[in-house]
């Protein structure tokens, strides 16, 4: 399965828990919502109920109050209070009208109130008139106009009792469904949560533990040590362990050739190089007999090239060493001018060729613990180097100083062309050469790629001071600390 289909599962899941916890709480919240509603509803029907129950007893007051005051004030208000009862009744009707026993009582109550409210307004038009107030009521029976009211009261009441008692159960049910809610809305909280830790680790302990392997086997490609066994499946890790797998092969395949091809220049081209060297030597030197001096030019070119050529076989052997690590450093107390001294002696005769004076600067000799024969082979570099790009009747100084950093540092300062400032950090690169322009026998770019290594395991630096015109001064530092107190064996 690929990530991209595991990473899909682990946000669908906890989604779909997500809307059926959402559906679960919208349904707790309407039924909570219901019960709302319904407890405002009974609280309306108790409310109006009340209300007819009000105005018919203010009508009856009214009546009875005109009845023996004659104010015109009772009269009218008795006949609007009738009225009000009547609107209230309406009122209470489309209140009820979804529940078939509130509106049969309701029915009853209204049929009873339309013929209460009939009678009292004759009985109301008749003391207007100023009847004989007996005889009115002789002719209207009050008895049964009582009983009607009771009855109309009684079934009110009914209805009264009825919602109110409706409305403390639906707001205990709305006290319900709240507690639901929130019971529902923590337990799903909890539940996604746990869901989604749940899927998350089953997804990064398949996920996070193949790419620590794939991590690992990474980390082991620089050290060489034999990868982990390949990662099955057919995601994006395993395919990220195969095309691993498939580099380290193709690595190990190169390598094998390097190491055939530096088998090939060690044995079956540098030996040969040197027997045609030292052959050509004693031919120009005059050992074996004197050649025609037509001839000598061209042997003394011959020795020039060849030498050219050793000196590359070994920088070769020396890069390829140096970067596998096979190199060793084989360190002794040394005195610093003494290295010079064989330094400058080296290139003696090179210096001559180039007509380039060479300078020792040294104001007092002191001893380093170092290996002599790598530090040689920079300074050598370094000073062959600048006796190459120096001027005719120019000068070469090899200089060395203790720094206030607790560190030794060499110098070689040359009169030549200078070097660009952005040209001062590559030029240690492998194979990278600037300035060569004005030279016929420049290298190839393998010697301060050497010297840099040489001077890393020391651990030191190294590094080019030059303004582009005006001379260079190649320096590198080694720590005087580490070299008088451990061995630097690598």
């Amino acid at each position: 399965m690929k990530i991209a289909h595991k990473g899909l599962i682990l946000i669908t899941v906890p989604l779909l828990v997500e809307l059926a916890f959402l559906g679960v709480l919208a349904h707790l919240v309407n039924r909570a919502d219901a019960a709302v509603k319904r407890e405002a509803l009974s609280k309306r029907i108790v409310h109006s109920a009340g209300n007819v129950q009000r105005y018919l007893v203010e009508c009856g007051t009214s009546v009875a109050i005109y009845k023996f005051s004659s104010v015109e004030s009772y009269r009218e208000k008795a006949l609007s209070s009738v009225q009000l009862a009547k609107q209230e009744l309406n009122e209470l009707g489309d209140l009820v009208k979804n529940e078939p026993e509130q509106m049969a009582r309701l029915g009853k109550a209204k049929k009873a109130v339309a013929e209460g409210t009939d009678v009292a307004k004759k009985l109301i038009e008749k003391l207007h008139r100023k009847e004989d107030i007996e005889r009115v009521f002789i002719d209207y029976n009050l008895g049964p106009l009582r009983k009607l009211m009771d009855q109309i009261m009684s079934r009110l009441t009914t209805v009264v009792n009825t919602e109110t008692a409706a409305a403390k159960e639906f707001a205990a049910q709305e006290a319900r469904a709240r507690e639901a809610v929130l019971i529902t809305l923590w337990t799903g909280v909890a539940v996604n949560i746990l869901i989604a830790l749940g899927v998350a680790l089953l997804f990064f302990r398949g996920v996070a533990s193949r790419i620590d392997l794939v991590i690992d086997n990474a980390r082991r490609v620089p050290k060489k040590l034999p990868l982990n066994e390949r990662i099955r499946g057919n995601d994006e890790i395993s395919e990220l362990d195969a095309v691993l797998h498939a580099t380290v092969a193709e690595l190990e395949e190169s390598e094998s050739m390097r190491q055939m091809l530096i088998s090939m220049v060690s044995h079956d081209l540098r030996s040969p190089l040197t027997s045609v060297s030292t052959a050509l030597e004693l031919l120009t030197s005059g050992i074996v007999g004197e050649l025609p001096a037509t001839a000598m030019p061209t042997a003394e070119q011959a020795v020039s090239d060849v030498s050219k050529l050793l000196t590359l076989t070994n920088d070769l052997l020396d890069a390829d060493r140096l970067a596998s690590g096979s190199i060793e450093l084989h360190c002794r107390e040394i005195a610093v001018l003494d290295l010079l001294t064989d330094s400058v002696e080296t290139v003696r005769i090179m210096a001559r060729q180039y007509e380039v004076e060479l300078h020792v600067d040294l104001e007092n000799d002191f001893d380093i613990y170092a290996d002599p024969e790598r530090l040689r082979q920079v300074l050598v570099n370094l000073t062959s180097n600048a006796i190459k790009y120096s001027p005719p009747g120019g000068a070469v100084t090899l200089k060395c100083f203790q720094s206030a950093s607790n560190t030794v540092e060499f110098q070689v300062i040359d009169e030549g062309a200078g070097i660009s400032p952005e040209h001062h950090e590559l030029i240690f690169e492998k194979f990278v050469q600037v300035n060569t322009e004005a030279l016929d026998n420049a290298g190839k770019g393998l010697g301060l790629a050497i010297c840099k290594s040489l001077v890393d395991l020391h651990h030191g630096e190294i590094g080019v001071t030059s303004d582009g015109a005006h001379g260079s001064t190649f320096w590198f530092s080694i720590p005087l600390q580490d070299l008088t107190s451990t061995k630097l064996n690598r």
